[in-house]
């Protein structure tokens, strides 16, 4: 049995016969495992850059399993159980009795061939011509929900518009505009309104943000499908009621140092 918070794994239950329940709690920054609880052990988990996990840690700091990943995701040279630890890019998760197959929330991710095994059910949004693709570039891109890709760059999430227009917003401005600054939103209509809040308040935030090549860039779409609601709605949950305070602290973080600092996280 698993129980979900939100959108990662919290407890994996195993149930054997008579005998008393083995409870697995898995912990998470944002969508990566860093930590696996169980028997009253613990185990830290060391991931790469874009969050595949490649080593686990026992707590006398004894290697207990890792692997290497070809381009598709698919786990090679593994050292130890293959499914102690189960979680592959992010956001997916390899049944034990699935090899190869992994669970990635919307839909099933085939590492064998490198493509989803169903059309993508938000069909073309996804920003897939093939609805079946993974990712154009998995060194710099996932799929956390099985929807549409997600681009990292600097530990900060883009999803959905937002990403695609950060690419070409950011990628020749050697100052960094400041809308980058929160990580783990869930899906694209809730970022690209977390982006329209983010650049209101760094309009109120000039004399921090003057260098800013693109602070007039944003992802200005209009607010027809609520997406400022939905930004605005994420922020509180996260943050609670002060999220325009949490909002300027991490606007003031980001350019404390020359305008492209990111202290914030």
């Amino acid at each position: 049995m698993y129980i979900w918070d939100k959108n990662v794994l919290l407890h994996e239950i195993k149930k054997e016969g008579k005998q008393e329940d083995e409870i697995t709690t898995w912990v998470f920054e944002g969508f990566t495992p860093t930590a696996k609880l169980v028997n009253g052990k613990a185990y830290s988990i060391i991931s790469d850059h874009i969050g595949k996990p490649i080593q686990a840690i026992d707590d006398n700091g004894e290697l207990v399993w890792s692997a290497d990943y070809d381009i598709y995701g698919r786990l090679k040279n593994v050292k130890g159980e293959r499914t102690f630890i189960p979680f592959r890019q992010a956001g997916q998760i390899e049944d034990a009795e699935l090899e190869g197959l992994y669970y990635n929330r919307y839909r099933w991710y085939n590492s064998e061939t490198g493509i989803y095994i169903s059309q993508d059910p938000i069909g073309l949004a996804g920003n897939n011509p093939t609805l079946y693709e993974y990712v154009f570039d998995s060194n710099i891109e996932v799929d956390i929900l099985g929807l549409a890709t997600v681009y990292l760059r600097n530990n900060e999430i883009y999803v959905g518009k937002a990403k695609q227009n950060a690419k070409t917003r950011y990628k020749s401005d050697k100052v960094n505009s400041a809308t980058d600054i929160f990580t783990d939103i869930p899906d694209t209509d809730t970022a690209q309104g977390v982006e329209d809040v983010v650049h209101d308040r760094l309009l109120l935030n000039k004399d921090l943000t003057d260098k800013v090549k693109n602070i007039n860039k944003p992802v200005r779409i209009g607010d027809k499908k609520g997406r400022r609601k939905d930004g605005i709605k994420w922020l509180k949950q996260k943050y609670g009621e002060n999220y325009l305070e949490e909002i300027d602290k991490k606007i003031k973080d980001h350019y404390s140092e020359n305008g492209n600092g990111c202290k914030a996280k």
